[in-house]
């Protein structure tokens, strides 16, 4: 479950999930790698808008890599569930070789 930190930033497994418009951001930023999310398209179901197109990216945090290089995986998922699923396996598989 998801939940807020003395910080306010929302926390989910223990990493931020900060949201800025369509675009979230997961994990910490000065981590090897990150998730970046993007919801490329939403519906409305019973006047909630509901992700219906979710792009994820892992993000190595490497400034000296030009920005498409940076990214090491990458897929599209219907939903924002599907896409957190993999992403967070994504990025705990690559911090735990890491480290």
């Amino acid at each position: 479950m998801a939940e807020k930190s003395a910080n306010e930033f929302l926390m989910y497994k223990g990493m931020p999930f900060v949201r800025n418009g369509n675009t979230i951001y997961y994990g910490n930023l000065s981590d090897d790698y990150y998730l970046l999310i993007k919801i490329l398209s939403a519906k409305d179901e019973g006047g909630i808008k509901v992700s219906d197109r979710v792009m994820v990216h892992l993000i190595k945090n490497d400034p000296t890599l030009k920005p498409n290089d940076r990214i090491v995986h990458r897929v599209e998922r219907d939903d924002l569930h599907s896409a957190m699923v993999i992403g967070v396996s994504w990025l705990e598989q690559a911090l735990s070789a890491e480290g």
